[in-house]
């Protein structure tokens, strides 16, 4: 209601700075919620204003946040790639905006396969954003470097960002960010194989509700009952999958897959696990992220062996 009431006021006065952070707030709210169309649409309009305004930094985090929809969206990892690098060189007058950029630039090279390139650029950007005094940025980038450390197959690496996350998020007080952090240490966890470590963690995730972490706490779910034997496991894996074709974001879904995948061969569906993971290899294939496709065809591999 706050952001609406903003872009109201924004209207009313007709000053596009204003008007540019409205719409980012919207396009936030809308990201958070899962409701692809309707950020990509308030990013757009956060855009053109931002650049009506003259306000070069403005307008460089806008296309920052349209650099997010990218990674996490359908567009194909070495179009975003390329769009990341151009906009990390406009960036360099900016070192707030052009931290932001590295976290995501970071990412895109790890799908494709530029492992030392992707780790030194998440790193830096981990170094650029504490320097200057950015904990909420300096953390969400840190959730980054975990992703990049995922792709790399480092899970101890990833562990590690991760339980720096949550820490100072809960030092800082932003329930958010530890959500979100607790969220991914616990699939890092799972990962591993250390179920029983992950669940505290699901449960701080669940404490704020945002689109990243809801399928993400569902699967870890059906994974942590299958391997209890719990009765309630097959209805966990039946409501997972039709989340998954509620979400927009292919990264999103494919985690969920490979989730769905992992708890069905469990239960003793090895063809229904198969299938799953072929649907998360189809994603990962389709966005180009070559690192997460090896990934999941080796669990397909081991699922058929």
């Amino acid at each position: 209601m706050e952001a609406l009431a903003a872009l109201e006021d924004a209207r009313s006065s007709g000053d596009p700075t204003a008007l540019a952070e409205a719409y980012q707030a919207l396009g936030m709210q809308a990201y958070m919620g899962g409701k692809a169309e309707e950020s990509a649409d308030y990013t757009r309009l956060a855009i053109e204003q931002a650049w009506a305004s003259g306000d070069a930094a403005l307008a460089l985090q806008a296309e920052t946040n349209r650099l997010v929809e990218d990674v996490v969206g359908p567009a194909p990892a070495t179009e975003a790639l390329t769009r990341a690098e151009t906009l990390h060189d406009a960036a360099a007058a900016y070192p707030s905006v052009r931290g932001d950029v590295l976290r995501l630039l970071a990412v895109l090279e790890a799908m494709i396969g530029r492992v030392d390139d992707a780790r030194a650029h998440a790193a830096e950007s981990v170094h650029l954003l504490e320097e200057l005094g950015l904990p909420t940025a300096a953390m969400l980038s840190r959730g980054d470097q975990s992703w990049v450390d995922r792709l790399a197959g480092d899970l101890p690496a990833a562990e590690r960002a991760l339980r720096t996350v949550v820490t100072t998020a809960e030092k800082i007080g932003d329930r958010t960010l530890a959500s979100w952090g607790a969220c991914r240490l616990a699939q890092v966890l799972i990962e591993e194989g250390r179920l029983e470590d992950a669940e505290p963690f699901l449960a701080q995730a669940e404490q704020v509700d945002m689109v990243m972490n809801r399928s993400r706490i569902l699967g870890a779910r059906a994974r942590l009952e299958a391997v209890r034997g719990s009765p309630s496991a097959p209805e966990l894996v039946t409501q997972l999958v039709a989340m998954l074709d509620e979400v927009a974001f292919p990264n999103i879904r494919l985690d969920g897959f490979v989730d769905a995948a992992e708890a069905t061969a469990v239960l003793g569906d090895r063809a229904g696990a198969v299938g799953y993971a072929a649907e998360a290899l189809r994603l990962a294939e389709a966005k180009g992220n070559v690192m997460r496709a090896q990934q999941v065809r080796a669990i397909i591999a081991r699922l058929e062996s």
